[in-house]
């Protein structure tokens, strides 16, 4: 009973330093997905302008280094592109989001998803 007993802990034992060391391996990033906003009918000069803000917000991100990833998806879909933000908090990844010129016209919405990666891998 006593061996059944030592190996069962042991195994508990390896299966807790395991996670741990996973976790200290882990990074956490905010993940956000832009997708068609409600507001869509500007017209064209409008819709160009907005496009222009938005991607000056996007590169003042950029430039802040809190945004490490950003792009547009191709095609006519629902889901218009990605960010990723190297910020501790989803709070703080939708405070920049929202003053976004494309969110603020209508022509984006978001969802912000906490996301995880080996650190070192993707980014450093």
């Amino acid at each position: 009973m006593k061996l059944i007993f030592t190996i069962l802990l042991s195994l508990s034992l390896l299966s807790l330093a395991a996670q741990q060391e996973n976790e200290n391996t882990l990074k956490q990033y905010m993940f956000v997905m832009y997708s068609k906003g409600p507001t869509r009918t500007h017209d064209s000069v409008t819709s160009a302008q907005i496009q222009v803000n938005h991607q000056k917000h996007l590169d003042s991100l950029a430039a802040l280094g809190v945004l490490i990833v950003a792009g547009p998806f191709a095609g006519d879909n629902d889901w218009r592109g990605i960010l990723i933000f190297d910020v501790a908090t989803k709070e703080q990844a939708e405070a920049y989001v929202k003053k976004d010129p494309a969110v603020l016209a209508g022509r984006l919405s978001y969802t912000i998803i906490p996301w995880f990666t080996q650190k070192g891998v993707c980014f450093k």
